[in-house]
């Protein structure tokens, strides 16, 4: 027998595997105040009187109960006493339908398990009859109801006639149960000993199973050690939790246990992906989308492994556009990580990090400092911060060296171009908003990037390579030239497109001798031998041979160019604007066809209707101009399709319409996503709430498109729907780049709303990143603005922000006098009516108290600040508050002066409760933190520095000065200064 503080390693590992089901029985409902069967029959026994008798069962009682006033009046009852809207799902119900599973069962009537997989977002099916077990399938979560449903009245399992019936009525469920039963994990939650249903469906894995028996858990509510015993001779392991049922305590033990199974599955899964246990799916995902079905090139492939494999530190994959650079290093790493056959250990890197171009580091497609700070946050270590940029790379680049020294990892930088070589480069400095980089020269950054790769000092030899892929530099290492096709891989390469694109059916005229003239004429360049192709993929497509014929020999951009003209001519108007819009999206990002379509114009999404608008963006895809995802229904433009429009004469006018459509469909869509109908007052109507997380998928082209607004009217309009977004996924830097935008932008703002974005979205921002002197600054600046008299809630901010300032910088007196002053504005009419402001207020008085070593009063402000958070809806399940809740509970002494075993109780629960939340990155990486607390404190210091590494590596590809990162990195030092001490 499993007790509540253990859990079976091998339920972890199945359901972790996907080998897992579950079915819930009624003591899963009772927490949401579902009357139990005892309650839900008394009403019918009263009604048969002498007819039964207290021994009489439940089904029987069902049963004469029916014979005595219909099967119709039997269904009202059920629908009346189990129908009532007052019944809430329960976090218990969230919880389960969050595990891996493909298939839940349920003995139950009511829909709360339903209702938490639409709370959570999940695509379900619901089976309660036999005809509706062919919709049962591994994409969606089946929630098959084995008693029926209240909505369909012949389907509803009451009565012992249909219990015992059961499956003979119903075959397929009972072939669909077998298969189940037989080949996975089952484990049964809210289900007693004496529940008939368990029986029943006990009774039926012992008939089917034969010789092989399943594997059976039961999660069980104070047994006797006398049921454990029977259910252990019926093959079921029993996990007992030593409270009564039909308890509040009940109900919290199976929250928490459940809590602690996903948090169990949640570091299997971890440590599945960690090396070197299944290393080769973590580093697939590290690797850029590369077609596993094109054409293997065997020669160019070995070449590159040879260079991973030398005493070269540097291996440099060279070629023309096209030619497939990025397509053969990306199949050769994954070769070299991930061979076929057997796991070799010793031939594995650790770890892949890929660095990709951006358009904001100018010509050179990077710069030094930027891969440095990647290479430091994928291999999960810190730089150094110093104001002096060459003092700081200096320290840095030793840093790197060493770290590339010291572990085995693959660095590929991807498109670093030398300026001087690259004539019309596409790439331009987006403006203000591209960064600190964009002001220096592109020729330096180019020099000190090739001159950190040409000159490694003592680590010359190191155990990491770096892989770099460009078209012009010449760097100084293992050279790969990556060769045009040779004449049977071109042959390959054609035959394998024509078919993809069913050549033959769209021009049948295309032989042998149009096959010659095309590749002739592609000189051997695959993405060249598939434009070419998809010109001719049309009825007399093979005469638009005759017309480039004279391309044969010439450049690959001078074909490229010729190439996508001929494209865009034969494209009409509609299919030309979509490769047009396609432009202004994120460059080697996978976009949503919905996005798309409105970026399109009004002409374009009205002619034909959306069947029509999605025939002509599929016919972008049929020239080659776009690739497409059925999956995902999403389209892709590579990247050298890009640069060849950039070239071609595509005006910045065009695309300037595109994201002025483009913007406001995405404003719309905040709007109705983000913005809180119960809070009236721009900028708090668009406080964090459950509803942001369908913003997540869009996030690169919503930040894309609010970089480009930033000189524009919208950018204030972005800025107050998406600041608290913004804070909420920690994406500090660019909320900063956002506000900053708003107070430049052309549109001037009202005084109040300047004030509120310099006093709560500025200086609260700099608070989070530890920049103090700033934070106080944009205080001030936001001060300036305000009236005595109806500011009385910014009055309020800025003084509980002052205070926070203080308590860190250890000025306790003006803290409090701060706070105080905070609380006398808070108390004003003018605020009451804003419990966002209250809230806040609270928060602060909260971390003053804390930090000044009231642990019991900063929980008694903490939760009096959600108190006022619950007024308006809460935001983002407490990812402010809760933490700080938790962190104050730890600090709570009992009479002995020790920790408070009730409190870190209750702690755990509430960052567990944060971990799951993970849409909330803020909320979810301070709950990592509370649990590697607490870890510590229980002397399970390799689980702490687990916790505490993944938040380290998480915030410092975002920040550098985050307050988390530092009490992170304090933490860690701690724990390992302690490790290491003993």
């Amino acid at each position: 027998m499993a007790t509540q503080d253990e859990i079976d390693p091998v339920l972890v590992e199945r359901f972790a595997h996907g080998n897992g089901t579950i079915f819930v029985g009624a003591g899963i409902s009772l927490g949401a105040r579902l009357p139990s069967w005892s309650k839900l029959m008394a009403p019918l026994r009263a009604d048969l009187g002498s007819a039964v008798n207290p021994n009489t069962s439940y089904l029987d009682v069902a049963e004469l109960y029916e014979v005595k006033h219909s099967r119709s009046v039997l269904v009202q009852y059920l629908k009346e006493r189990l129908g009532d809207v007052r019944f809430q799902l329960t976090r218990t119900h969230e919880l389960i339908v969050g595990l891996p599973v493909q298939r839940i069962y349920t003995t139950n009537f009511d829909t709360l398990l339903e209702q938490a997989s639409q709370k959570r977002q999940i695509n379900r099916n619901v089976i309660f009859n036999a005809s509706q077990v062919g919709f049962s399938d591994t994409s969606t979560l089946s929630i098959v109801k084995l008693h029926g449903d209240l909505s369909d009245p012949e389907s509803i399992v009451i009565s012992a006639r249909d219990f015992y019936s059961y499956f003979g009525r119903n075959p397929a469920v009972a072939d669909l149960l077998k298969v189940e039963l037989q080949t996975h994990t089952v484990l049964f939650l809210g289900y007693s000993f004496s529940d008939p249903n368990l029986g029943m469906i006990l009774g039926n894995a012992a008939n089917q199973s034969g010789s092989v028996r399943p594997l059976l858990y039961s999660l069980q509510l104070k047994p006797s050690e006398l049921s454990v015993r029977a259910m252990n001779a019926r093959g079921v392991k029993v996990i007992a939790l030593d409270v009564d049922a039909g308890t509040a305590d009940a109900d919290s033990a199976v929250e928490d246990w459940l809590r602690r199974f996903r948090q169990s599955l949640i570091s299997f899964e971890r440590r599945k992906h960690s090396f070197p246990a299944g290393a080769a799916s973590e580093r697939e995902r590290s690797l850029p989308a590369y077609r596993k079905h094109a054409v293997r090139r065997n020669g160019m492939l070995e070449r590159i492994k040879t260079g991973l494999s030398s005493d070269f530190r540097v291996v440099m994959v060279k070629g023309a556009a096209g030619i497939g650079k990025t397509q053969l290093v990306a199949e050769a790493v994954a070769d070299c990580v991930h061979p076929p056959g057997t796991y070799m250990l010793d031939d594995a890197f650790e770890q892949i990090i890929w660095i990709r171009s951006t358009v904001d580091a100018g010509p050179v497609g990077h710069s030094l400092e930027r891969i440095f700070e990647t290479i430091a946050a994928g291999a999960d270590t810190s730089l150094y911060n110093l104001p002096d940029r060459e003092l700081r790379n200096k320290k840095n680049q030793s840093r790197i060296n060493a770290l590339l020294q010291e572990r085995r990892l693959l660095i590929v930088i991807e498109d670093f171009e030398d300026p001087a070589g690259v004539p019309g480069c596409p790439y331009q400095v987006a403006g203000k908003a591209a960064g600190a980089a964009t002001q220096r020269r592109p020729a330096e950054d180019f020099r000190e990037i090739r001159a950190w790769l040409e000159n490694a000092g003592p680590y010359a030899n190191p155990k990491s390579r770096i892989v770099v892929i460009s078209r012009s530099a010449i760097v100084a290492g293992f050279v790969v030239e990556v060769c045009r096709l040779d004449e049977d891989e071109a042959q390959e390469l054609l035959r394998e497109q024509a078919r993809s694109l069913l050549l033959r059916r769209h021009c049948p005229e295309f032989g042998e001798q149009s096959a010659k003239e095309l590749l002739r004429i592609a000189g051997g360049n695959p993405q060249a031998v598939k434009w070419a192709l998809c010109l001719c993929n049309r009825e007399g497509g093979h005469k638009q041979l005759d017309r480039l014929a004279s391309l044969a020999g010439e450049e690959s951009d001078v074909v490229f160019d010729a190439l996508v003209g001929e494209i865009m001519r034969a494209l009409d108007a509609a299919g030309r604007e979509v490769v047009i819009a396609m432009m202004v999206f994120p460059s080697e990002e996978w976009i949503a066809a919905e996005l798309l379509q409105a970026a399109l114009s009004r002409q374009v999404q009205g002619s034909g209707g959306r069947n029509a608008t999605r025939k002509t963006m599929l016919g972008c895809v049929r020239f080659g101009m776009l690739e497409y995802d059925a999956c995902k229904d999403a389209y892709l433009m590579h990247r050298t399709t890009r640069e060849v429009l950039q070239r071609g004469g595509v005006t910045a006018f065009e695309l300037d319409q595109v994201k002025t459509r483009l913007a406001a469909y995405l404003l719309r869509f905040l709007k109705n996503v983000i913005r809180n109908p119960d809070v009236p007052e721009v900028y708090w109507n668009a406080l964090v709430r459950d509803e942001m997380s369908k913003v997540d998928p869009w996030w690169p082209t919503i930040d894309a498109l609010v970089r480009w607004s930033g000189e524009c009217r919208r950018a204030a309009r972005f800025a107050l729907l998406l600041v608290h977004y913004m804070d909420s996924r920690f994406l500090n830097s660019q909320r900063l780049a956002c506000i900053e935008s708003a107070l430049q932008a052309k549109a001037p703002l009202k005084r109040r709303t300047r004030a509120l974005l310099h006093i709560d979205a500025l200086a609260w921002t700099f608070i989070e990143e530890n920049r103090q002197a700033e934070a106080r600054a944009q205080l001030e600046e936001g001060e300036k603005l305000l009236e005595k008299e109806g500011d009385e809630d910014l009055h309020a901010l800025a003084e509980a922000w002052r205070a926070r300032l203080d308590i860190v910088d250890r000025r306790i007196g003006e803290a409090h006098r701060h706070i105080a002053e905070a609380m006398a504005y808070a108390r004003k009419p003018f605020c009451k009516e804003r419990p966002w402001i209250l809230a806040r207020v609270e928060m602060m008085a909260g971390d003053v108290a804390l930090m000044g070593g009231n642990a019991e009063s900063a929980r008694d402000h903490y939760l009096a600040s959600a108190g006022h958070a619950d007024l308006y809806g809460g935001e983002g399940d407490g990812y402010q508050t809760n933490p700080r809740i938790g962190l104050a509970l730890m600090e709570i002494l009992d009479k002995e002066k020790q920790p408070d075993k009730e409190s870190m109780k209750s702690a755990r629960r509430i960052f567990e409760k944060l971990v799951e939340n993970s849409d909330v990155a803020t909320g979810r990486l301070y709950g990592q933190y509370g649990l590697a607390l607490i870890a510590a404190r229980e002397n399970a210091s390799r689980e702490a520095i687990r916790q505490l590494e993944q938040i380290m590596r998480e915030i410092r590809r975002r920040s550098s000065g985050n307050v988390l990162l530092g009490l992170a990195e304090k933490s860690y030092q701690q724990i390992l200064d302690a490790s290491h001490g003993g």
